[in-house]
This record gives structure tokens, C-alpha cells and sequence, in this order.
């Protein structure tokens, strides 16, 4: 399932570049607050905990924009904070509001890596929003910042003892975007 949406996202996001006037592309660094809320299940009993922490990332993104001002394309992020790191790729789907700002929704596949021993590694679906704007013009920098909020549901952690766990795994965050 991981390579078919991989592939599919892929794949599209190449198709689009026939109709585009333009690119974006760049590299960007974020900053945010991450949630996850764990419900194990063990021998019939369920118990729930959830945490939030502080977290870095990275990654970088390639983006169409097509003469209509809709704008499609592909991001990777790689996401950590004291327990758990979060891999994800996926596909980036928005529209130019302006010149300097584009309003953003995501699709994709994140795979958690608890940092815990006891525990596997997990992935799931993920949705999310965001908006960047653009400081080009006011700065002649070619940064952006922008705003993201992701959300993971219902990613299946097991651990090495035979308990279940579903994990929901939220993250906002703010980035700073340099284009290339």
C-alpha cells in the first residue's frame, strides 16, 4: 500500500508539469508543537494517554503553478521531537490568494519511529492544510514563511509484547521556506 500511494503521488505530480507556466521549489526548516494521543489495547482493557512536546523538521517541496493560479505538487518532511520522528511525503494541493500567498491542502503517507525499543514502527494516511506567503517581494530575499497543520489518525503501533496501540498524531507548525 506504502508504494502504490508513493507511486501514484509521484507519478502525478510528474504528469502535471506538461500544462505549467511555472515552478517552485525550495527547502524549508519548521518549528512546531506535536500531539499524540495513544489508545492501547491489552488482553480486552483500553487505555488512553496523550502527550505534546516541541518539534523540529526539514525537508522541501516541488510545486506546479498553472496559468489559473491553482498550484499542485509534491513535499517531503522529516520531523523530531524527544520520542518519536516522523517521516512524510505527499502530495500538495493549493491556490495563489495573492501573488504572496498560497493556501495549501495535503495528502499523504507518514510513517512514525518511536524512539522506544518496546515499540515498532507505524505509518499511516494524513491530511492536512497550511499557507505560505511570500517575502520576495517586500524583502528581495527569496524566503517565505508559512503555517501547517497535519494530522495522522489511527496509525497501528505494536510493540514487542503483543499490545495493540492506535495512535492520532497532530502537528502545527510554523517554517521558514528559502526557494530556489
Amino acid at each position: 500500500m506504502k508504494k502504490i500511494l508513493l507511486s501514484t503521488v509521484l507519478c502525478g505530480a510528474l504528469a502535471l508539469g506538461a500544462s505549467a507556466n511555472e515552478t517552485r521549489q525550495g527547502v524549508f526548516i519548521s518549528l512546531g508543537s506535536d500531539t499524540a494521543k495513544v489508545t492501547a489495547k491489552d488482553n480486552g482493557m483500553e487505555t488512553s494517554s496523550s502527550e505534546t512536546e516541541l518539534a523540529f523538521g526539514f525537508g522541501g517541496d516541488f510545486v506546479y503553478v498553472f496559468p489559473n493560479k491553482f498550484t499542485a505538487g509534491v513535499q517531503i518532511e522529516y520531523s523530531f521531537h524527544s520520542d518519536v520522528k516522523l517521516l512524510d511525503v505527499g502530495f500538495k494541493g493549493g491556490y495563489d490568494v495573492m501573488p504572496e500567498l498560497n493556501v495549501y491542502g495535503l495528502l499523504g503517507y507518514g510513517y512514525l519511529m518511536p524512539d522506544d525499543s518496546d515499540l515498532d514502527s507505524a505509518g499511516g494516511i494524513g491530511f492536512g492544510l497550511g499557507a505560505e506567503y511570500n517575502l520576495k517581494k517586500s524583502t528581495n530575499l527569496p524566503l517565505s514563511i508559512g503555517l501547517e497543520w497535519k494530522k495522522f489518525s489511527g496509525v497501528e503501533v505494536y510493540d514487542k509484547g503483543g499490545v495493540t496501540a492506535e495512535c492520532d498524531y497532530s502537528r502545527a507548525s510554523l517554517r521558514v521556506k528559502y526557494s530556489f
